[in-house]
């Protein structure tokens, strides 16, 4: 939602050089899901390890 906003002025004052860093800045960042499987808040995590089992999922011959 911050994203959008800044996008909407952005799109009113494109010389604004630091509005589109901060909006480079807020686009790069992962979204905080509150509702999930894991109970302290912060799902990106999960989200994460759901969608790339791989890089968590090593075994012994993979450190060989």
């Amino acid at each position: 939602m911050c994203a959008c906003t800044v996008l909407s002025y952005i799109e009113k004052h494109p010389q604004d050089i630091k509005a589109i860093n901060e909006f480079l800045v807020m686009a790069c960042k992962n979204n905080i899901l509150r509702e999930g499987e894991f109970k302290y808040g912060n799902q990106a995590a999960l989200e994460k390890y759901y969608l790339f089992p791989e890089k968590d999922n090593k075994t012994d011959s993979d450190n060989d």
